[in-house]
């Protein structure tokens, strides 16, 4: 999970991801991570203002996801 994407309210779901994440491994299954990048004037810029998630540390992996 990116660190732009945790909040207060949902850091709890942080070690359900990654236990959901390690569980899938473990039995042997592929896993693809992605990575959001908001970048400037994209439409989420123009069309609302959000200007999240177009540089670090938003776009950074979250720590206690690292697998």
């Amino acid at each position: 999970m990116q660190k732009g994407f945790v909040r207060e309210q949902s850091a709890h779901i942080v070690p359900v991801v990654v236990d959901l994440v390690r569980r899938w491994q473990a039995a042997g299954n592929d896993t693809l991570f992605t990575r959001y990048l908001n970048y400037p004037g994209s439409p989420f810029e123009r069309f609302f203002g959000w200007q999240q998630l177009q540089s670090s540390p938003d776009i950074e992996v979250y720590s206690q996801a690292i697998l």
